[in-house]
């Protein structure tokens, strides 16, 4: 879903990963999917200091064995072993072939050996490339932000 100019988006910050869920429920909407952050990202149109961010798409995998988990979809897939720069796939996860920074479709995987947590992603003024860095590695008890948007 590519999300409109006119659609009502909502930051707050600071939130665990249960805080940020309860959030959007309460507030009838939902957090954006990593693809969609990707590509808003991707446009240069965010401000660097929300960040970090939880997205609304979960990770549970334990070595390479994963699931994606989003929109109340359930996808089984292989997760890179190593935190590299890859293709992505039609999430915007690094789970593709091993690419290289020089690639602009291509994603670097943060990760570690096992976790079970929404994404989150990473911004940052002094290297452009953390634009591109997806971190499937904090813990639900991290304090991050949250865009959210109204359904």
């Amino acid at each position: 879903m590519m999300i409109k100019q006119t659609s009502l988006l909502v930051y707050l910050k600071g939130l665990t990963q249960a805080e940020a869920i309860a959030e959007a429920k309460k507030r009838k909407g939902r957090i954006l999917t990593n693809k969609e952050l990707d590509d808003l990202i991707q446009q240069d149109i965010l401000d660097p200091d929300i960040f970090p961010l939880w997205v609304g798409t979960h990770l549970e995998y334990k070595r390479t064995i994963c699931k994606i988990i989003e929109n109340g979809k359930i996808v089984k897939c292989r997760i890179p072993e190593e935190n590299n720069w890859y293709e992505m796939n039609r999430f915007g996860l690094p789970f593709g072939k091993l690419s290289s920074s020089k690639n602009p479709k291509a994603r670097y995987l943060w990760r570690k050996a096992a976790n079970s947590s929404l994404v989150a992603r990473v911004y940052g003024r002094w290297y452009d490339g953390l634009r591109r860095y997806v971190d499937a590695y904090y813990d639900p008890s991290s304090r991050l932000g949250v865009l959210m948007i109204k359904r």
